[in-house]
C-alpha cells in the first residue's frame, strides 16, 4: 500500500475546506458538484420541470414536455425545435432560422390544389409588363407612391422599379413573344393577311398589318405582324414595299394566299407589285 505524498495531503486538505465553507453555507456538496452549468443553445427555449416525480424539458413555445435526464442528449430537443410550429411562427419576418410558408391554392384542369406559395419577382415582372401593354397604363405609373404601397399591401415582398426598367421588360417580352409566333409560323402552310392605313392626330401616317391562319386542329388565329409608321406619299409601292420587308423579317414570303386591302386607288398598285413578286419565286 502506497504511503500518501506529502502534496495528497495538502489537496485533501483543501477539499475539506471547501466542504467546510459549504456546510456553513447550507448547501450540500453532492448538489453542487453536479449543478454544472448547462451549455448547450437549447436551453434558452427550454426548461426543466419535475413531473410526477420525472424529469422533463418543456419548450417555451408550445409548452410540450420532453424525456430528459439530468446529464442526458439533447439532440431530440434540437430536432423539436425545428417542428415546432409556434416558434416557427415567432421566427416569420426574421433573417435568420427558419420560416411559415404561406399557403396558396392553385386551380389545375378544374380541381383546387394546396400548395406552398412561392414569391417569383421573375413572374411579377412578367405579369406587370401584361398589365402596362394591355391597359396602355404610362411607364411613369410605375413610380407612383400609392401604386407602391398598393402593390406592397397585396405582397409585402414587392420589389419596386423604375420605368426605364418597365420599357425594357416590355422590348423583352417582345422579342420573346416574336420568336415564339415565328416557330408557330413555320409549321403552318398558308397565310392570309389583312392591312390598313390611317394618319394620326399628329399627321404622322400608320400601317397595320394582321395575319390570319389554321393551326393542325383547325383553329383559326389572328395575329398582328407589324404595325408601323409609313411615311408620305402613302403610294402603292411604298405600300407594297412595306408589306414585302414584313413578310421577308417574318420568313413568310412563300405562304401568302389572300390580302384583303380596302378600295383605295393606291391599294391597286400595290397588290399588282406584291403579286408580282410572288410570282417571280
Amino acid at each position: 500500500m502506497s504511503r500518501p505524498t506529502e502534496a495528497n495531503i495538502v489537496i485533501d486538505m483543501e477539499d475539506v475546506d471547501k466542504d467546510d465553507e459549504m456546510d456553513e453555507m447550507g448547501i450540500d456538496a453532492t448538489e453542487a458538484k453536479t449543478s454544472r452549468k448547462k451549455r448547450s443553445i437549447v436551453w434558452k427555449e427550454f426548461e426543466i420541470i419535475t413531473n410526477s416525480g420525472d424529469m422533463k424539458a418543456r419548450c417555451n413555445h408550445c409548452k410540450h414536455n420532453l424525456a430528459y435526464k439530468k446529464g442526458g442528449a439533447t439532440t431530440h430537443l434540437k430536432r423539436h425545435l425545428k417542428l415546432c410550429t409556434p416558434r416557427k411562427a415567432t421566427l416569420v419576418g426574421k433573417d435568420k432560422g427558419p420560416k411559415q410558408s404561406l399557403l396558396s391554392f392553385d386551380v389545375t384542369e378544374g380541381d383546387e390544389m394546396l400548395s406552398i406559395f412561392k414569391y417569383d419577382k421573375g413572374k411579377v415582372r412578367e405579369e406587370l409588363v401584361k398589365m402596362f401593354v394591355v391597359h396602355e397604363y404610362p411607364f411613369r405609373m410605375v413610380e407612383h407612391e400609392f401604386f407602391t404601397k398598393f402593390c406592397r399591401s397585396l405582397n409585402p415582398k414587392y420589389e419596386p422599379i423604375k420605368r426605364q426598367t418597365l420599357k425594357l421588360d416590355c422590348m423583352k417580352m417582345y422579342i420573346s413573344e416574336k420568336e415564339s409566333l415565328k416557330l408557330a409560323l413555320a409549321g403552318i402552310n398558308k397565310i392570309s393577311l389583312t392591312s390598313d392605313l390611317w394618319t394620326s392626330n399628329q399627321s404622322i401616317g400608320y400601317m397595320c398589318l394582321t395575319g390570319h391562319f389554321l393551326d393542325s386542329e383547325w383553329k383559326l388565329h389572328k395575329r398582328i405582324l407589324n404595325f408601323c409608321p409609313l411615311e408620305p406619299p402613302h403610294t402603292g409601292l411604298a405600300i407594297a414595299d412595306s408589306i414585302s420587308e414584313c413578310l421577308i423579317d417574318w420568313g413568310i414570303e412563300d405562304k401568302i394566299s389572300t390580302i384583303t386591302l380596302d378600295n383605295a386607288s393606291s391599294n391597286d398598285l400595290a397588290i399588282r407589285v406584291l403579286k408580282e413578286n410572288f410570282e417571280a419565286k
